[in-house]
């Protein structure tokens, strides 16, 4: 059963949550007494402190969305990481190219998580989740023990390609000769068009990369007294400004293009999506009419699939929020498990995907994805993919065959778990 609650300004989210609440309540007080069970819950909330109340309310398996923090997290990644949506877009996705698929290890399998790794077929090993403790581990170590009825996580197109055997072929050579180098992490200067009540998430999860951020300017057409939650926005690096940046003359003077990074959000104000995609397109072509040729990095929230087409999604990262909430809950209801590694990779401390530059020192032989991939292994990397200019039209490949081979630019990166 899936309870995708009502976002934006359909209701509030504490209407909403009250509403899924009593919809769990209600489902658990027909179960009855003939010792039937009740069938998974798969449940979004858009207020995180209500997690135990709808946990308690219903009597059988149950999963939790907190949705907003989730949107604010995939947000925060993507201000702070050029790019990396476009990995999300796809891993979040169970029809568009790879996902993320979980097998449990049969009986008779003795082998550490580098021989399943290797025995992985056309999919690519990235974690376990441990039987006992359920926890997740993602690129861990090579020599990890899997025992019977751990989970395998796997990225891979379709889920028959993920195998469960131990390889016997050897793993590439790393030759020595790329050199793999993370984004050096400069304080970003932030800009973000508009108020709604995942500002404060947003603000908060910026805030926990400490270093990255060097200031953080909110502006909002809503008084600053209005803004719920803002109060609790305490740090002196924020900077709550009130102005209507519709108006192109008033966006001009907040000179939004001397930024690092830009985030449109929806106004929930406007109440509805359509309304609220109109007012962020506006403020987008008005950017870009006072563009000069510098342009920062901007991260947009769109809520209706049929206006994504309007911007330009391979200089900016747009994000359908709707369906970024919709995909996580639709593979958690398949999945359950995948609660927990979507978590893993969102949250600011543990596993993260990051995006890496390649040098190669010779180029007397093309590049072989196998190649990377294990001096990526030596670093303590696992690498999963590639945006290459001569690859795949310059866009992002997940999963690519070992043995795909070319010669890297300067704008190339590995994608990898860190």
């Amino acid at each position: 059963i899936i309870l995708p609650g009502s976002d934006f300004a359909t209701a509030r989210p504490g209407v909403s949550d009250a509403e899924t609440i009593k919809s769990l309540a209600s489902i658990s007080s027909h179960k009855g007494d003939n010792g039937s069970s009740l069938p998974l819950a798969v449940a979004a909330l858009y207020n995180s402190n209500r997690r135990k109340i709808a946990e308690a309310a219903y009597e059988g398996p149950i999963a939790v969305v907190d949705a907003d923090r989730m949107v604010a997290r995939l947000l925060t990644r993507s201000a702070l990481q050029p790019g990396i949506w476009d990995i999300y877009t796809e891993l979040l996705s169970l029809s568009q190219g790879n996902a993320f698929f979980v097998r449990t290890v049969p009986d008779g399998i003795d082998a550490s998580f580098t021989d399943l790794q290797n025995g992985a077929g056309k999919a690519l090993l990235i974690g376990t989740l441990d039987a006992q403790t359920r926890s997740v581990r993602l690129n861990p170590p090579d020599g990890l023990p899997v025992r019977q009825g751990d989970e395998l996580i796997f990225i891979a197109r379709l889920y028959q390609d993920c195998l469960i055997q131990a390889g016997t072929d050897s793993r590439p050579e790393a030759t020595g000769r790329v050199r793999l180098s993370p984004a050096k992490l400069e304080a970003r200067r932030v800009l973000v068009l508009g108020w709604s009540r995942r500002v404060p998430l947003l603000i908060r999860e910026l805030l926990s990369y400490d270093q990255a951020i060097e200031s953080i300017d909110v502006v909002g057409i809503t008084p600053v007294g209005e803004r719920e939650g803002a109060e609790a926005i305490t740090d002196e690096r924020v900077r709550q400004i009130t102005a209507n940046f519709l108006d192109p003359d008033v966006l001009s003077t907040l000179e939004p293009i001397g930024y690092d990074t830009v985030v449109l959000l929806a106004r929930e104000r406007l109440e509805a999506e359509a309304v609220a995609d109109a007012a962020t397109i506006s403020t987008y072509l008005a950017l870009e009419n006072m563009s000069s040729g510098s342009w920062p990095h901007i991260v947009v929230e769109v809520l209706e699939e049929e206006n994504v087409r309007l911007f330009d999604r391979e200089r900016d990262d747009v994000m359908l929020s709707p369906m970024a909430v919709s995909s996580v809950l639709s593979q958690i209801a398949l999945k359950p498990d995948l609660d927990r590694v979507f978590h893993e990779l969102a949250q600011p401390t543990g596993t993260s995907i990051a995006l890496l530059s390649i040098q190669l020192e010779s180029a007397d032989t093309p590049l072989q994805f196998g190649e990377v991939r294990e001096t990526a292994r030596q670093e303590g990397y696992l690498a999963i993919g590639i945006i290459a200019e001569s690859v795949n039209g310059g866009r992002l490949m997940l999963n690519p065959d070992a043995d795909l081979s070319w010669t890297p630019a300067a704008a190339d990166r590995l994608v990898a778990l860190t």
